[in-house]
């Protein structure tokens, strides 16, 4: 199925692009997986921002909207896995027109992929909809797993190097007391 119909794309914070935003990180330990992160990103997106062509036999249009964070990442995190959704946070249909004209609809299919790069997160969504109708804005929610380098633990020492350190020390006293 193509979605090549129309691509809309909001791009951080900032009038007719992500209207809000908001993110929550945990760091977390996964067994098997290299993951140290947990993040939650939510927010509303702004969406199309033109009425569709629409009559007595109007088009289903399928595209692509994006979504994409201002940076909120470190430049060095690794997305390991993500889980997502979006709805329809507003829809604007002119109720007023003849009921001949009232063949309109609209879905979010699903969504595309989520990406970080550059400590940004882009969540693409595949949309469509036809009629007397606009998909104004989206509210997405994505959850992620990420690798974050800078919260690895030092490694400790194992036991034997901590006895061979202690024994080293052990020693030197032995050789200086025996100096004197």
């Amino acid at each position: 199925m193509s979605y090549s119909g129309f691509t809309y794309s909001s791009i951080g914070k900032g009038d007719g692009q992500i209207t809000s935003t908001s993110s929550i990180e945990t760091p977390v330990r996964a067994l098997g997986s290299p993951g140290n992160l947990w993040v939650r990103v939510t927010g509303i997106a702004q969406a199309v921002r033109d009425d569709p062509p629409w009559g007595d036999n109007p088009p289903v249009l399928r595209g692509v909207l994006t979504a994409t964070t201002d940076p909120i990442f470190n430049i060095d995190d690794k997305l390991i896995v993500a889980c997502a959704t979006a709805a329809f946070a507003r829809i604007d249909r002119d109720e007023n027109e003849p009921p001949s004209s009232d063949d309109w609809g609209m879905a979010l299919d699903e969504i595309a992929s989520v990406d970080i790069s550059a400590g940004r997160m882009s969540l693409v969504v595949h949309a469509a909809y036809q009629g007397d109708t606009e998909i104004r804005a989206i509210a997405f929610s994505a959850d992620l797993l990420i690798f974050r380098p800078s919260l690895l633990l030092p490694v400790a020492p194992s036991d034997d190097l901590l006895r061979k350190v202690l024994s080293d020390r052990v020693r030197e006293l032995h050789v200086i007391l025996s100096l004197q």
